[in-house]
């Protein structure tokens, strides 16, 4: 049987913990676009919110910011999404957004696809500019 080829290598084990590669001559040619790094565009989503700033953040991939759209809305920052793109308006009144109860709400660091622990001191520094208590 034929063993699945990978820009000219041939590969076996792919899904499984253990690849086995088979040596070839040559290798061809292949294009492949890796995704942004969520952490990156939530420090960018951070940076426009304290500065009320028009942003666009193109090939963004929202759906790795879902998480993000959570905690920065408690804080009164929104966005929306263009296709692959984030865009944030200026003009935002960051305002503290109580919970259902009306609590004060919390934004919990998790491991992806949480919050991410690393971008707990943006939301921290968003907070800071945010009428209200969290």
């Amino acid at each position: 049987m034929p063993l699945p080829q990978c820009h000219g290598a041939q590969i076996t084990g792919i899904g499984t913990s253990v690849l086995e590669i088979e040596g070839v001559s040559k290798l061809h040619a292949a294009e492949y676009t890796i995704k942004p790094d969520y952490m990156e565009v939530g420090s960018l989503i951070g940076l426009a919110a304290v500065t009320d700033s028009d942003l666009r953040i193109i090939n963004a991939n929202p759906p790795d910011q879902r998480i993000s759209q959570v905690a920065f809305g408690k804080l009164g920052f929104t966005w929306r999404i263009e296709g692959e793109d984030i865009v944030i308006p200026s003009g935002q009144e960051l305002c503290v957004n109580t919970d259902s109860h009306g609590g004060i709400p919390k934004i919990d660091s998790a491991p992806w696809p949480g919050f991410s622990p690393d971008l707990t001191s943006t939301a921290l520094v968003v907070a800071t500019q945010a009428r209200g208590t969290a």
